[in-house]
């Protein structure tokens, strides 16, 4: 495989892998979808949380950090927050694994 194909091949799992983690952490949200009101993953503005295992996750902006997640210090639109994951999460292996190598 070449390496443009490879790394095409790991931005996409990348994006695949924290879609569901966010996914997986709105699913406490009863508030309805409402474009540009900081509180569901619909919504325009975003934050940057990370866990201790250096997982990454957008959230919405206006939504208390769940217990595990720090932010980073970064927010911005969904946009925005997928580059800076995308900059930032090089390697999608848990810390924990990583250590072992």
């Amino acid at each position: 495989m070449q390496t443009s194909q490879k790394r095409k091949l790991e931005k996409s799992v990348k994006f695949t892998k924290y879609l569901k983690i966010l996914k997986m952490n709105d699913k406490t949200s009863k508030t309805p979808n409402n474009s540009g009101d900081g509180l569901t993953i619909d919504g325009d503005h975003f934050k940057i949380l990370i866990n201790n295992e250096n997982q990454h996750s957008l959230w919405p902006a206006l939504k208390t950090t769940p217990n595990g997640w720090t932010e980073v210090g970064f927010s911005g639109s969904k946009q925005e927050c997928t580059k800076y994951v995308d900059d930032n999460w090089k390697d999608m292996r848990p810390k924990s694994l990583t250590a072992q190598s």
